[in-house]
């Protein structure tokens, strides 16, 4: 008893000293000078202009600033238990955290169709770069596709909003949750074929050309690419980080039950995670600074954590995973060895964005098939183990 007791003050120490230093680097970080700023949110867009600098440097002042008052507060350590009560209530005791479904048959058929979506860009590349080239870009089967399955997406999200007022009773966060992912979804889709512009036959705007890297009707393609990285980084942590989370962490897990809220599983997060690792930049010396560098390692941390666990605990779901995770590193080998030999680093990226498609119509079926399955009090942790 002595023993845990000691444990738990040990630990909120640790916690209170590394929430200081976090406080402290980032009130730092908010009083270093403009023109470092500057520098460091033009090396963080690789170089490229920022519109409206000096706005951006108030606003990142602000919000450094505002995370360093929240670390300072939290690292209280009777302020940070209320704050975990009250944000991550403790569940029931016979609560289970949500499992992520990473059964064997699904990382099995995951990992093979995975292979077979790959193997012809990768033989390709092999044979001809150009036929990969020719395959990938622009007004392609691949955009098309991966524009297609963003509207199905957005489709099977109408009934899923449908299906939450008819169903789910008061309305909550998680009905206007589904209605922006709904709207997002739609949104990326009509990005993919820029507002059917070639289609329907308008011009860009002469100033929105110098902006627009490809000179379209579009917002993704932007010189700044701010929107991209983004984008990027929300798919990959809602996609990948956590569902990982909820399934580790009880308190999450019913913070997610209570607000009728689900996140990607099984196939889905797998193929968010594959998508990841094929994103660009492809070659392994980036910048430091660059954020798709830490998303791959990140990703790949990850999945040691899952292997690990799956490995003690389920190892018919193990092996499949492993075969998985071997893939997605001889992926990434192979796109990047590539890469320095024929730049197919954009074209790869039109890979991605159809992978991640995919992965949002995977999602969103399981979505509309689970929505408006009622959670009772009685029955909490069997209709939490529903699995999200």
């Amino acid at each position: 008893m002595l023993d845990r007791l000691m444990y738990k003050v040990n630990g909120f120490r640790i916690t209170t000293a590394a929430l200081s230093v976090v406080s402290l680097a980032f009130f730092a970080g908010a009083m270093i000078p403009s023109d470092l700023w500057a520098q460091f949110l033009i090396l963080f867009s690789y170089g490229r202009d920022i519109m409206h600098l000096p706005t951006i440097i108030v606003a990142s002042r602000i919000a450094t600033a505002t995370i360093a008052v929240v670390c300072a507060v939290i690292a209280i350590p009777r302020v940070r238990t209320r704050f975990l009560n009250l944000v991550f209530p403790l569940p029931p005791d016979k609560f289970a955290p949500v499992e992520i479904e990473l059964s064997a048959a699904s990382n099995c058929k995951t990992t093979i169709a995975l292979f077979a979506l790959t193997l012809p860009i990768a033989v390709s590349l092999i044979i001809n770069p150009a036929w990969t080239r020719r395959m990938l870009r622009e007004d392609t089967g691949y955009e098309w596709v991966t524009a297609v399955l963003y509207f199905a997406a957005f489709c099977v999200m109408c009934v899923v909003v449908m299906r939450a007022f008819r169903f789910q009773q008061p309305v909550g966060i998680s009905h206007f949750i589904w209605i922006i992912l709904g709207i997002l979804l739609l949104f990326v889709g009509l990005e993919e074929v820029s507002y059917f512009q070639r289609q329907l036959g308008f011009d860009t705007p002469d100033q929105w050309k110098e902006l627009n890297m490809q000179e379209e009707f579009n917002l993704h393609n932007v010189a700044t690419g701010l929107l991209n990285r983004v984008m990027a980084l929300a798919i990959v942590t809602c996609g990948v980080f956590l569902p990982v989370i909820a399934s580790f962490s009880r308190r999450f897990s019913y913070l997610l039950v209570r607000l009728n809220l689900r996140l990607p599983t099984g196939a889905a997060v797998l193929v968010f995670a594959y998508g990841t690792i094929c994103a660009t930049p492809q070659r392994f010396n980036v910048a430091v600074l660059d954020e798709q560098r830490w998303l791959y390692w990140a990703v790949v941390v990850v999945f040691i954590v899952l292997l690990r666990r799956e490995f003690r605990r389920n190892r018919a779901a193990f092996w499949p995973l492993l075969a998985f995770f071997t893939l997605l590193l001889l992926s990434k080998i192979f796109f990047a060895a590539f890469d320095y030999r024929f730049p197919v680093g954009n074209y790869i990226e039109e890979y991605k964005e159809f992978l991640f498609s995919l992965a949002f119509l995977l999602f969103t079926l399981t979505l509309s098939m689970r929505v408006g399955k009622r959670q009772t009090g009685e029955n909490i942790s069997t209709a939490n183990k529903t699995r999200v």
